[in-house]
């Protein structure tokens, strides 16, 4: 005696004859249920995921670019009141704020230089 289930429907044949069918309900409030839990479980998830996202590149951001141009304009406010025994700043890497480390690191030598020459 096969048995086959199509949708929500049970038919039971026997030498290609139907001799039983049941039509089985499900009530749409637990599919509608499973699929709001998991829809809030997504949300959270890409929240999480974004958040967690957002303070990477912001921790990047701050390591990469603020700090050292901080650390910079720190140097440049020393000078700019006189103290030209700022240490030289440490470059690291080959981008844009090294240029602009190794350049400011030049121009203070240049410029004791210059201070000594007026000395004489």
């Amino acid at each position: 005696m096969p048995n086959f289930t199509l949708g929500d429907t049970r038919i039971i044949l026997t030498q290609d004859q139907v001799i039983a069918a049941q039509i089985v309900a499900v009530p749409m409030s637990v599919p509608i249920q499973v699929a709001d839990q998991a829809y809030r479980n997504l949300i959270l998830f890409l929240l999480a995921t974004f958040l967690l996202t957002i303070a990477a590149l912001d921790t990047a951001l701050y390591l990469i670019v603020i700090r050292p141009l901080q650390q910079v304009s720190q140097a440049a406010d020393h000078i700019s009141k006189g103290d030209t025994d700022v240490p030289d700043l440490q470059v690291k890497g080959s981008d844009e704020i090294a240029d602009v480390t190794g350049s400011f690191n030049r121009m203070r030598v240049s410029l004791q230089k210059a201070l000594k020459m007026l000395e004489q």
